[in-house]
């Protein structure tokens, strides 16, 4: 990934570049893009989140969640590429904030005793009913980074997060891969 250098010198740094758009110029009317010297940074898999679902076979079609953390809403498009131990992984987005990586693996039920849990998001069927198969994964993540996330989930997204972690037929799935 490709993020500012504060510390690069403009004249001598030799790449790589980001390229910004700063608004238009008020008497050519046309964008003005600047290149400012970047960095490389390079990220973990557990950075990174795949959708797992299908979609449509239209070649410019893409995926999209988002997240509501504190009133504000995050969306996330899963329309990259990342390459992971030399493998090419699809519909992936990287997502830096761990709440906003639960806040999309994770969704609210209620039970039948009223007890509103977190579990992982499933993929629905073409009549909205729930298929089983988990909706998201995060590369490079095991067992405990999963139930990592549920805890921050519970804390942040339900009302009450002293919920025992129940068994989670997504995170199974997950984990038998």
């Amino acid at each position: 990934m490709h993020v500012e250098d504060p510390e690069a010198n403009y004249d001598t740094h030799p790449g790589p570049w980001i390229e910004r758009c700063m608004g238009r110029n008020p008497e050519t009317h046309k964008l003005q893009v600047y290149k400012i010297p970047a960095k490389e940074v390079k990220i973990m898999p557990d950075q990174v989140m795949q959708y797992l679902g299908s979609v449509v076979q239209d070649m410019l079609s893409v995926y999209t969640g988002n997240v509501v953390v504190k009133g504000r809403r995050w969306g996330y498009c899963f329309s990259r590429f990342y390459y992971i131990n030399g493998k090419r992984q699809t519909r992936c987005c990287l997502v830096l904030d761990r709440i906003h990586q639960a806040g999309l693996m994770y969704e609210n039920i209620v039970t039948k005793d009223r007890k509103t849990i977190a579990r992982i998001r499933q993929i629905r069927g073409h009549l909205g009913q729930p298929t089983g198969e988990p909706m998201y994964k995060v590369l490079g993540a095991g067992e405990s980074y999963y139930r990592d996330l549920k805890r921050l989930y519970e804390r942040h997204f339900l009302r009450r997060g002293d919920e025992s972690l129940a068994d989670d037929v997504g995170l199974k799935v997950l984990i038998g891969q």
